[in-house]
């Protein structure tokens, strides 16, 4: 249906105003489960050739999910997909994922007015391929 990657049409940005969150899943597509034509968020991890879905991954795709829902609503699925080079995973919106995508929200809000906002992990992987590395005095790599 749509495509963030630049394979037919183009994205379009996704608003849900409650949360004030808006995004571009990789896709969205159209799949029908039991009857009915649903449209799904699908996320693209070409490299990662990983055998479990990681937690960024989950709430990111949740978050797709949840844009999905408040822009099309009945006609969205409550699960979406991540594909790594290893398979697609379906992910479910829990009520669990629900409230952490929410939390995370919620935070970066209340981090926005922060004086100091301190590094969130303990992974040197993602301090290296960090936009703000050259300017953070917490950064692992």
């Amino acid at each position: 249906m749509a495509s963030d990657t630049g394979a037919g049409p183009p994205a379009v940005t996704l608003r849900d105003a409650r949360l004030g969150l808006r995004g571009k899943p990789d896709y969205v597509l159209q799949e029908e489960h039991r009857g009915r034509v649903l449209l799904v968020a699908l996320e693209l991890k070409p490299t990662r050739r990983s055998g479990r879905v990681s937690e960024s991954d989950a709430v990111q795709v949740a978050a797709y999910v949840l844009l999905v829902q408040a822009t099309y609503g009945a006609s969205a699925a409550p699960f979406g997909y991540v594909r790594y080079q290893s398979g697609t995973v379906r992910i479910d919106l829990t009520p669990e994922l629900r409230h952490r995508v929410e939390e995370i929200v919620r935070s970066i809000r209340r981090d926005r007015g922060a004086r100091v906002v301190h590094r969130s992990h303990g992974i040197a992987a993602r301090c290296a391929g960090c936009a703000v590395r050259a300017h953070c005095d917490e950064r692992l790599a």
